[in-house]
């Protein structure tokens, strides 16, 4: 769009924001619009287009050109500054930071912005009727792609509303902390999670950086049967045994979270001080080990060093690492995905996600 089609767009975008127009109301003709902004009735027609494209008026043949029915403003506010193809980013608030933080979403808008698509970060909501109203003005912008971090969400919630993702006439990409396990199964939906395997062969290889004699995996699954809610929690482990058996480690510790796993922990710890490497398979067993050992004067990295498959703000003031993979990396390979016409082809990038309710595994990322 030229200067003149954006200025007509983005005044004809605050009429409605401010209430001069609404639902129903009848637009200025384009003749008229052209003689307003002192341009041509083609700028006209060309802004006026767009807001047709997003659905926010409606041509009728010899009757004119009526405003619809708008979304709310936290959606209109922010699409005066896009005047090309629309890129949204649904987001929850508050993130986990272990999957996605603000340079995820900083290198997902820089990509995007190369392959000329304006991205518009949105919150969703996380009340479920409200969330449907939400989705649905989102469907009625027919945007060019749909990208969701929905970490430290509600994912019931976004599966109920499925049918919602599968109106969008447009790729849905997806990035949470169960994608693979709790998919959309819609046509154009690809549920995209991280590589745990990798990141629990990364934490192996940082381990075995550290000359010692003791090495323990803390949090591993007590049972046998892999059912899909411990899926994650099996990928870490199975990239962990694979890493210290590549590196020749093959009498390491594979302990359960339980209070009898402490206590063994602790012995073990004083026993070998300073010559023991702990790798716990998430932030939230890590501190609780810490805790654990702190309470009896035991500490990182003094008397052990603790590292963590992951790592979460509300684990910050803990002295452990976190292995993870780069969240600006992540969001590179989302705008990637996010541009692909054959959503099919993505199985050849080699990561993990589902399409149509298929898990599709990869040990890259």
């Amino acid at each position: 769009m030229n200067h003149a089609q954006c200025a007509i767009y983005e005044n004809l975008l605050e009429s409605f924001l401010n209430g001069t127009f609404r639902e129903g109301d009848l637009l200025p003709g384009e003749r008229i619009l052209a003689k307003q902004y002192g341009t041509t009735v083609m700028n006209a027609k060309g802004a006026v287009s767009l807001l047709a494209r997003r659905n926010l008026v409606k041509r009728v043949r010899h009757a004119g050109t009526f405003v619809k029915h708008l979304p709310g403003k936290e959606i209109l506010a922010p699409l005066k500054n896009v005047h090309e193809k629309l890129s949204l980013l649904l987001h929850s608030a508050n993130p986990t930071n272990i999957h996605w933080d603000e340079s995820t979403m900083e290198k997902f808008t820089l990509c995007m912005e190369e392959k000329l698509y304006r991205v518009l970060p949105l919150q969703m909501p996380s009340e479920l009727e409200v969330l449907r109203e939400f989705l649905r003005a989102c469907v009625s912008l027919s945007p060019e792609n749909v990208t969701i971090l929905d970490d430290n969400f509600d994912h019931l919630s976004l599966y109920a509303l499925r049918d919602l993702f599968q109106d969008f006439p447009c790729p849905v990409v997806r990035l949470n902390r169960s994608g693979a396990s709790c998919p959309m199964n819609t046509p154009n939906t690809v549920s995209l999670d991280l590589d745990h395997f990798r990141n629990g062969f990364l934490a192996a290889q940082e381990a075995l950086k550290k000359p010692c004699s003791v090495r323990i995996v803390y949090g591993v699954a007590e049972h046998l049967t892999r059912n899909r809610a411990s899926f994650h929690a099996y990928e870490k482990e199975d990239g962990l045994r694979a890493a210290f058996l590549e590196g020749g480690a093959l009498d390491v510790l594979y302990l359960p979270a339980s209070g009898n796993t402490l206590a063994e922990i602790e012995e073990k710890v004083r026993e070998n001080p300073g010559d023991t490497v702990i790798i716990a398979v998430n932030s939230q067993f890590a501190a609780l080990l810490h805790d654990f050992l702190a309470a009896r004067s035991l500490f990182p990295p003094k008397d052990y060093l603790l590292l963590s498959i992951e790592i979460a703000r509300q684990y910050e003031k803990y002295r452990f690492g976190g292995i993870v993979m780069p969240r600006e990396k992540t969001g590179g390979l989302l705008a990637k995905i996010a541009c692909g016409k054959n959503l099919r082809s993505l199985a050849e990038m080699r990561v993990s996600f589902r399409m149509e309710g298929f898990f599709v595994p990869g040990k890259t990322f």
